[in-house]
């Protein structure tokens, strides 16, 4: 147990709060924003101004409870990792009644910051990658159909502009271009093992008009369908 004398009291029952109310807005957008390159000088300004205006352990001690108290308060409502943000309280807490110099309540909370944000960083890219994969998915299934971009983000209940930017940046490839790249990949399985007609196989693989068939395969493959076919045969 902590060991307070009576004399200190008034520094950990005041009724003036240690971290002002600007800077616990400061830091708490940063927590909002998984800001860790803001946060870390922050934390620091913080600590080197607490501890300037009173370097009591006692003092230092209340203040790290009003930084530990702000990260709780923010991450209890997130839409991210709540449970998690408090497991990290609950153990951040119970260290810091071991910890009495500055440097060590600092590095704690720094700790326990760095934590959160990376398991949000991880929740977030997860939620991401969701509906990618759930795209990919309802493009093998329909690429014999329409397979439009509204036809995919209707399916993957998103926009197709905000579907749009986060399957070119998880993939490196836009999704108009991937459905075709699937769509060509398709018909050179079926030019090489069967004796369809071209004609059969584009449309097997979504394309109605065969010139327009044509077109993109030489641009994607370097040759036309009936050369390719020729290769394998």
């Amino acid at each position: 147990d902590r060991v307070v004398r009576a004399d200190d009291l008034p520094l950990l029952l005041g009724a003036q709060p240690v971290l002002s109310q600007a800077d616990a807005q400061r830091l708490g957008s940063c927590i909002d924003l998984c800001d860790e390159e803001a946060l870390l000088p922050l934390l620091d300004e913080l600590f080197k101004g607490a501890s300037a205006a009173n370097s009591n352990p006692l003092s230092c001690y209340a203040f790290s409870r009003e930084v530990l108290e702000t990260f709780r308060k923010r991450t209890s409502s997130s839409n991210y990792g709540a449970s998690e943000a408090a497991a990290i309280y609950d153990q951040t807490s119970e260290a810091l009644e071991l910890v009495w110099r500055r440097e060590q309540a600092q590095h704690l909370l720094t700790s326990a910051f760095k934590e959160y944000f990376e398991l949000i960083k991880e929740s977030r890219s997860y939620q991401n990658d969701q509906p990618i994969a759930m795209a990919k998915e309802y493009i093998a299934g329909h690429y014999a159909d329409e397979c439009s971009l509204d036809d995919v983000a209707n399916h993957v209940h998103l926009t197709p502009n905000y579907l749009s930017s986060l399957f070119k940046k998880k993939t490196g490839v836009a999704m108009n271009n991937y459905i075709a790249l699937f769509r060509i990949n398709k018909a050179k399985l079926l030019l090489k093992e069967t004796d369809e007609p071209i004609q059969d196989i584009a449309s097997s693989v979504g394309y109605r008009d065969l010139k327009h068939f044509r077109r993109l395969f030489k641009q994607n493959v370097g040759i036309s369908p009936a050369k390719y076919r020729s290769l394998y045969k």
